[in-house]
């Protein structure tokens, strides 16, 4: 169960959290600290991803929201750093959130899939059938504006199928 903004309280009874990646990106919310990524092979990118409550202090070529955009199935990457209009938030308190949802045009639910602490890793395979995405944290920092450093890697999906059944070894008898 989520909560609500109720605009006749003036939200003063909701937390202070924020939309989950999907929802955050399909509001426009952070819009010009957006970026969108789509499957090229081998092809590894290093971004600095801020919190929702560091968006109006960020710099360079901060991030508030990652979308790998597919055919069917999108995935967001966010930092659930907690503070500010953030720092009432219930779960993956500092980490960064992935979460996933079908392409489509409403609001429809998303699923959360990852939480993940610095130096963790979650992988996602055969990303829009071309092969995998592999999101790796490389650091979190909530000392300052900052957050979460992180890569993301496009690899070939590991197609290899183990065999249906195993070899039958061979008796050999000695003389």
């Amino acid at each position: 169960m989520g909560f609500s903004y109720d605009p006749n309280t003036g939200g003063d009874d909701s937390p202070k959290m924020c939309f989950n990646g999907p929802r955050s990106w399909k509001l426009g919310w952070y819009s010009d600290r957006h970026a969108t990524f789509t499957y090229n092979l081998g092809v590894s990118t290093t971004i600095n991803l801020i919190g929702a409550s560091n968006y109006l202090s960020a710099t360079g070529n901060d991030v508030v929201v990652i979308k790998l955009d597919a055919s069917v199935t999108d995935y967001y990457i966010t930092c659930n750093r907690r503070s500010g209009v953030n720092s009432e938030t219930q779960r993956g308190i500092d980490q960064v959130m992935i979460t996933h949802k079908d392409y489509d045009d409403n609001y429809d639910p998303s699923i959360l899939v990852a939480e993940l602490n610095a130096l963790e890793t979650y992988t996602i395979l055969n990303f829009d059938g071309m092969g995998d995405v592999i999101v790796t944290v490389d650091d979190i920092d909530t000392s300052g504006d900052g957050c979460a450093q992180i890569t993301i890697t496009n690899a070939v999906s590991d197609k290899t199928e183990p065999p249906t059944t195993p070899p039958t070894p061979k008796n050999v008898r000695g003389i």
